[in-house]
């Protein structure tokens, strides 16, 4: 509550879906993502759409995805964007489900800067089964 700006109720229903003994964890999720471009509003928001994302481990489940992300050229505001509105891109595997979505798309159309930018508004793609 104090933290995150949670109402009473809102910590209460996400304590159903997290539990951790410290603060280390979400504060080191915390860290990485403000040290990656993430502000804190974003962040926030992530946390009440996908509590559990506050006790991963940020450097096997965060950093990865953010690296994939910008090894394909996309600028940081970007991968920003596209980490922030899609929830469900952290409950994916890297390597099983967003970069074999991302090379089938990719070969399905022509991927170059313009359309990358505009994964940032269609990023749930990448977590489909294709």
């Amino acid at each position: 509550m104090n933290t995150w700006g949670f109402p009473r109720e809102k910590a209460l229903s996400a304590s159903t879906y997290v539990k951790f003994d410290s603060t280390e964890k979400p504060n080191s999720v915390v860290s990485l993502r403000k040290s990656h471009g993430f502000k804190t509003e974003q962040i926030e928001n992530m946390v009440k759409r996908f509590p559990p994302i506050i006790t991963c481990d940020p450097h096997k489940t965060l950093l990865p995805k953010i690296e994939f992300s910008r090894s394909l050229g996309m600028p940081e505001s970007d991968v920003v964007s596209i980490l922030c509105g899609t929830s469900t891109i952290f409950k994916r595997n890297l390597e099983k489900q967003i970069i074999p979505s991302y090379n089938y798309i990719k070969s399905l159309f022509e991927l170059n800067e313009k359309s990358l930018g505009s994964m940032k508004r269609l990023a749930e793609i990448l977590c489909c089964n294709h």
